[in-house]
């Protein structure tokens, strides 16, 4: 398929990137984290620095890393600011010091908090993806997490593709924005075997609900036309359970769920 963009090495799109600017790194722990690009970086960073030159980036992600991207950058010193999840040693050595900015936050919070701008502009998404499709749409590999807000709010996109992973990954995941708060919307949750859930009280501020006969699935990911709450939630149950009472619903951590207080 021809491209209407540049291909590039990863170090020619490493090049590309500026000490300051901030990146959404797409990913869920090492699971489609972006891995040769950030590698590249962090070689560049080192050069910079050899040569007396700063070189810094802010890094966004969808939760922790990996050695390839965490540990590379960190390894390389050459990370600002960093959040909302990370477990590479090295990073927490420097973010104890004070070397690094962090900011902790629960993983569902970020998105809006990127939408809102609380966290300054994006500059970069890279993002991993099996495949390209024809019309422009990317196929991720095996996470989500934050990547369709990076995607959507970064001036500039450098997608890092992985042959590793099968483009018949599409259709894998599920990603549903609900909006900002004023605006957000409600979608349907289908039950299997049931059709639609019953109603969640709008006063309960958690996603529960008595719930008896429901057979649920995982991976069958949903919402609740009724639904007062306004985010999204996912059915992600290992087994079929003939009666679940006060069930707590466990947010599918492919959702981009953004919680609104």
């Amino acid at each position: 398929m021809r491209l209407p963009f540049p291909i590039l090495t990863a170090e020619e799109a490493a090049s590309l990137i500026q000490d300051g600017q901030t990146i959404g790194f797409s990913g869920f722990t090492p699971a489609g984290s972006a891995k040769a690009i950030p590698a590249a970086l962090a070689v560049r960073a080192k050069i910079e620095h050899a040569a007396g030159r700063p070189f810094k980036v802010g890094v966004l992600t969808g939760a922790s890393t990996g050695k390839s991207l965490d540990g590379a950058l960190a390894e390389a010193e050459a990370i600002s600011f960093r959040t909302p999840y990370q477990s590479d040693s090295t990073l927490r050595k420097q973010i104890n010091s004070g070397q690094v900015k962090f900011v902790d936050m629960h993983l569902s919070l970020l998105p809006q908090i990127v939408r809102y701008g609380f966290l300054g502009p994006v500059h970069w998404a890279v993002v991993e993806a099996c495949d390209i499709m024809p019309g422009g749409g990317i196929v991720l590999s095996t996470a989500v997490g934050a990547s369709n807000t990076y995607l959507r709010l970064a001036e500039k996109i450098l997608i890092e593709l992985n042959a590793k992973h099968p483009a018949t990954l599409l259709g894998m995941h599920d990603i549903f924005d609900p909006g900002d708060q004023g605006g957000t919307t409600r979608t349907a949750v289908l039950v299997p075997g049931l059709g639609h859930a019953p109603p969640v009280p709008a006063q309960w501020g958690y996603a529960q609900h008595r719930l008896d006969g429901v057979p649920l699935v995982r991976g069958t990911a949903c919402s609740i036309p009724e639904l007062s709450l306004s985010y999204p939630i996912s059915f992600c149950r290992e087994t079929p359970q003939p009666s679940v009472r006060d069930l707590d619903f466990d947010l599918d951590v492919d959702f981009n769920v953004d919680m609104h207080g």
